[in-house]
């Protein structure tokens, strides 16, 4: 008698409270395994030129022992138009697609054709594209309106290995050659901090989340998602964004188990294929800024690091300094035109790279550090300048989710860019300067921000907010270091001084820096505009003091209210804000 079945992945039981407990999980032989002539899922089949042992990994996805050849693709691959294309071993370092000519990244040379010869280490995706006239009509996951610019309505990922895995093991990443496997037995559950869950939760919806993640490859070697499978995965960043963070809040709060389980090895399955694109190409490329597209690829990673015990993804701009990220690009520390509390700043549509704007074009970098009179107006297409635009519409409120379920997961070093953690918190409580902020922006340029969905202090799920409320005051408040910072060539800096010293003559400001650099020492009042520039010169190593009287450039005592403090060097920036009464 066989003590596998192939339908069933490790031996169970479930308690009278609803919870699993596994045990050991199986590694079958391989006469364990089924011979099949052909393999079904998501409406696709892949028929094989002989029968091949066929097993499955924990989260759904098949795979088959051995080399084989894939007679056919049903539905049939397209030549002209193509369409329904398959993929043979997806490259990670480029960000182009080969299955549907309709994408703007389409690359001819990446499709495959039957006969597909397979062997150890190859992994197959093959899609069913969508039509025309869906792209137009469908309302992508979490998409607010309809139409869509990806071309793909499902897809499948076959894997061939070399032997038999265990019942419990995750598929390896698609772009993974060296296959490596991790498994759900080493899942650390105990990292849950079980929180109440909010009312807006239910049992339904997160089942509805583990419908999207469960069974279900998650496509993302390809940028702007243009072949991201529509009938379950999100199609623009920002929701992605959304999703990965509330899948997070469902796991971490009070479901049991087994109610928990699907989603679980379904988010891990997307996180471990994220891993695999970033190895694959050594980080030779990633999720960069680009409006609204980059967000979410970041959380996946870091969260199924910690659950698997791998710390190398539980760190993943850690052990790939040079990947790029969407929240962590768009996100920073830095003077502000407007009155805010803490300095964190949206950095513009394609955001910074070693504190240096990726694009200089005007308008699609900084922009928060002049006041709106000064913003570039406007690309062609819009009536309202891009960062603004889409520091509203299609990033910060996305961004909210996994903000707060990294700080719940105590993942905040993981992370490991604190600006976007307090940017997401400016755009959550600042909401009584950001309706100051509307004001200002409508008067100077006659821009209208004030659509309740554009507002601070939410985001447009109440699941997010709701545990915002419930969850967020309870953590610590990060403060900015005031008057430190680390510049992008080393130079150390620091400004000190005390604020109350502006009621009478001159304020003490002293600063100073590890190794000679260009220092620029400016004053601002919270319109932006500039009062007193105090110093701009290259300094030597060491620590210095200079004075400010209260005045502007052109000697006249400046009026009483708060002013920001700048000091810049080497890509990097401080700010502190100082209160001047008379």
């Amino acid at each position: 008698m066989k003590l596998f079945h192939l339908y069933i992945p490790c031996a169970l039981c479930v308690c009278t409270a609803g919870n699993l407990f596994f045990a050991k999980a199986l590694t079958p032989t391989l006469a364990d395994l089924p011979l099949q002539s052909s393999i079904s899922v998501h409406g696709i089949t892949w028929t094989f030129g002989h029968t091949v042992r066929v097993g499955k990994f924990v989260n759904g996805d098949f795979y088959v022992v051995g080399a084989c050849t894939v007679m056919a693709v049903t539905p049939a691959p397209g030549v002209s138009p193509a369409r329904n294309g398959s993929v043979l071993n997806i490259p990670p370092q480029d960000q182009g697609t080969g299955f549907d000519d309709r994408s703007a990244n389409y690359r001819p040379a990446f499709r495959s054709y039957p006969p597909i010869a397979m062997a150890p280490g190859d992994a197959l995706v093959s899609t069913i594209s969508i039509s025309d006239s869906a792209r137009l009509t469908v309302v992508a996951w979490l998409a607010p309106n309809p139409g869509t610019e990806s071309i793909c309505k499902t897809a499948g990922v076959l894997t061939c290995v070399a032997a038999p895995v265990a019942t419990d093991a995750f598929r390896p990443s698609y772009c993974d050659r060296g296959q490596k496997l991790y498994y759900a037995d080493s899942l650390r559950w105990n990292l849950l901090p079980n929180l109440a869950h909010v009312n807006s939760m239910s049992t339904s919806l997160l089942h509805e989340w583990s419908q999207h993640f469960m069974n279900s490859p998650w496509l993302d070697a390809c940028f702007f998602g243009f072949d991201a499978p529509l009938d379950y995965m999100t199609h623009y960043s920002a929701e992605t964004g959304r999703a990965v963070g509330i899948a997070t809040l469902f796991l971490i709060c009070d479901f049991t188990r087994a109610q928990k389980d699907s989603l679980m090895k379904g988010f891990v399955q997307y996180g471990i294929d994220l891993w695999g694109i970033v190895r694959g190409c050594n980080a030779s490329r990633g999720w960069q800024a680009h409006g609204g597209h980059g967000t979410g690829r970041k959380w996946p990673m870091i969260f199924s690091g910690m659950m698997l015990g791998d710390t190398a993804m539980a760190a993943p701009t850690r052990t790939y300094p040079a990947l790029r990220i969407g929240e962590d690009m768009q996100t920073s520390w830095d003077f502000c035109w407007a009155t805010n509390d803490s300095n964190y700043v949206y950095t513009g549509h394609q955001g910074l790279w070693n504190g240096q704007p990726v694009n200089t074009t005007p308008g699609w970098g900084p922009y928060e550090g002049t006041p709106p009179a000064q913003w570039y107006c406007c690309e062609s297409g819009y009536t309202t300048p891009l960062g603004e635009s889409y520091r509203r519409c299609c990033t910060s409120h996305a961004w909210i989710a996994e903000a707060l379920a990294a700080r719940l997961m105590n993942a905040l070093d993981r992370w490991n860019h604190p600006a976007f953690f307090g940017y997401a918190d400016r755009w959550m409580t600042e909401t009584h300067f950001d309706s100051a902020e509307i004001v200002a922006v409508k008067a100077a340029r006659g821009w209208d921000f004030s659509a309740d969905w554009e507002r601070q202090g939410a985001s447009w799920d109440a699941i997010t907010n709701d545990m915002w409320k419930m969850y967020r005051a309870r953590l610590s408040v990060d403060k900015p270091v005031e008057g430190s910072l680390q510049a992008s060539a080393g130079a150390w800096l620091r400004v000190t001084g005390n604020p109350a010293a502006g009621t009478s003559g001159s304020l003490r400001i002293e600063y100073g820096v590890a190794h000679a650099a260009h220092l620029r020492i400016t004053l601002y009042d919270m319109s932006g505009r500039l009062v007193r520039e105090l110093m701009d010169d290259r300094v030597v190593a060491g620590a210095a003091t200079l004075f400010w009287n209260a005045t502007d450039n052109a000697g006249n005592p400046v009026k009483s209210g708060s002013y920001q403090l700048v000091a810049r060097a080497e890509g990097a920036s401080i700010a502190k804000r100082i209160p001047v009464l008379r």
